[in-house]
């Protein structure tokens, strides 16, 4: 459909411009570099045909408002921004943390790899094995080390929002995952949504 090409090449779109700017300092260019491969990989989706997308309007709302993301933060944070030495330090830390969990998972879905809520497939390799939404863990954790860095209230206010978003993506996506393929609630079973459920009497996440 239309609409489904419009918000995936828009995401694609917006993850080059915040490419773009991050490319500009050094220390980033990791991040840029990711962003435009998942740009890529996000217009290569274009060409496989899902077997069902969530039609929900929160879903898409949802989707569409992580797609927005990028732009309201740099529209409501802009610098200069001082941060202290082991303020930097901590939120680089968690930045790389989260941009070798983002390159894990999308090693694992490849080309299931999508904006919206789609079922391509029901991918359980890499950290799929362990947790559901391993990609939208990573994007959390990413955004929660700028906020550690950019330390201001109106970016951990957005960062709650985001979070908020990411859980509605999930939601969707299992919804349709699991009415597309009756493996995925055995999956469901098996895994945690955001962290590992461990066995043998463990605490389950």
């Amino acid at each position: 459909m239309m609409l489904r090409i419009g918000v995936q090449a828009f995401a694609a779109g917006v993850l080059l411009w915040n490419a773009w700017r991050l490319g500009h300092v050094p220390p980033f260019w990791p991040f840029a570099a990711l962003l435009v491969v998942e740009a890529m990989m996000l217009l290569w989706n274009l060409s496989q045909r899902p077997k069902e997308i969530h039609r929900g309007w929160w879903a898409w709302a949802a989707s569409v408002g992580i797609v927005v993301f990028p732009v309201v933060v740099a529209f409501w944070v802009h610098g200069p921004i001082h941060e202290s030495l082991w303020r930097f330090g901590l939120s680089y830390s968690l930045q790389l943390l989260a941009l070798l969990l983002e390159v894990w998972a999308l090693t694992a879905l490849r080309l299931c790899f999508s904006q919206l809520a789609e079922a391509h497939c029901v991918v359980r390799s890499g950290p799929y094995r362990y947790v559901r939404h391993p990609l939208y863990l990573a994007y959390c954790i990413g955004m929660f080390g700028s906020c550690i860095g950019v330390n201001r209230p109106v970016l951990w206010g957005l960062w709650l929002l985001f979070v908020g978003m990411e859980v509605l993506r999930a939601r969707a996506e299992e919804e349709v995952l699991a009415g597309v393929f009756p493996t995925y609630r055995v999956y469901q079973t098996e895994t945690g949504m955001w962290f590992p459920r461990w066995r043998g009497g463990g605490a389950r996440c």
